[in-house]
């Protein structure tokens, strides 16, 4: 579920003060900068009415969509939400068409020092699930690149930058776009383990205890792979697949610590949010050789893939 961005940058946006608390806000001049993944909002404008805000937006997606506006205050390195005295076209399950919200800028700000507004957009339930036994399951690897909260999960593709790594971060497989479409990201565990929540609200990374029970219902672990991988996208022989689970499970591969990658075909590794030891964490494996699911300690440095279950 990926967020996106619309930005506006104000070259100028000041609040003026004046007796009793009164301000006057002088919008100067504003810039739009539409990101790339961001085309389900557009024809973006920003306009000062009195003394607050009107910003008008286009809308334009299959399904009700979640729109929050968050505001700079250091030219876009972090973003914080703007709540008090916004309404209008905002909040949850917002259909498309042509929008407006409204920003109260007194009822928050007595002095603002901003630059940018920018809308975080991410649809709502859009990804598909699957029930096994007592679990809800992502049918899909996770594709996100924000924490739950809007934050940027940073991409590396330098493999010695991967391999010096102590923070959360992604990677796309060979750092090919085309990969994620088909296998989602690999992850290092400090993503996987920031409190921010690399999973969206109302699930998260399975602990090894969910994967356990997982394994159990699906007769053990030298049965369960059989049944959670896919029937194709695997090299030969692809001993045991069956995917009577609807799992799907694909073989996506890894990175590893000195961040080169390597298995894509052969094998599919997913993170648990388990830790070991101080250096590793619990993970599952699925083989293209036999039907067994493996469960392995692996480097939290190491790039892996993630499924959610639901809370």
């Amino acid at each position: 579920m990926t967020i996106s961005k619309v930005a506006l940058a104000f070259a100028a946006l000041k609040i003026k003060q004046a007796t009793m608390r009164n301000c006057l806000l002088f919008l100067m001049l504003c810039i739009i900068v539409l990101r790339a993944d961001a085309q389900i909002v557009r024809n973006v404008k920003a306009t000062q009415e009195g003394q607050r805000i009107v910003i008008a937006y286009e809308l334009v997606c299959a399904q009700p969509t979640e729109i929050m506006l968050f505001l700079s205050e250091d030219n876009g390195k972090t973003w914080n939400p703007i709540e008090a005295g916004v309404s209008g076209d905002v909040g949850m399950r917002i259909i498309q068409g042509k929008k407006v919200i409204y920003w109260d800028v007194l009822e928050s700000e007595e002095k603002l020092v901003g630059n940018a507004f920018v809308f975080k957009v991410k649809s709502v339930e859009v990804f598909k699930t699957v029930k096994i036994g007592g679990q809800v399951w992502m049918a899909d690897n996770l594709n996100v690149d924000h924490y739950r909260n809007g934050d940027a999960i940073r991409e590396i593709k330098d493999a010695g930058q991967w391999s010096n790594l102590t923070s959360g971060s992604w990677c796309y497989y060979n750092s090919n776009i085309s990969n994620g479409q088909v296998y989602g990201k690999l992850y290092n565990w400090y993503a996987v383990n920031d409190s921010r929540g690399l999973c969206p609200a109302g699930w998260h990374v399975p602990s090894d205890e969910d994967w356990t029970a997982l394994q159990n219902f699906l007769g053990g672990s030298e049965m369960a792979g059989g049944k959670l991988k896919a029937t194709t996208g695997w090299n030969l022989p692809n001993g045991g697949a069956n995917n009577s689970s609807s799992y799907n499970g694909l073989p996506g591969g890894c990175r590893y610590v000195n961040g080169s990658f390597d298995a894509i075909g052969n094998f599919g590794y997913w993170w648990s949010v388990t830790e070991n030891d101080y250096d590793n964490a619990w993970g599952r494996r699925l083989s293209y050789v036999n039907s067994d699911l493996g469960r392995n300690s692996v480097s939290k440095l190491g790039g892996f893939s993630v499924r959610c279950i639901k809370d």
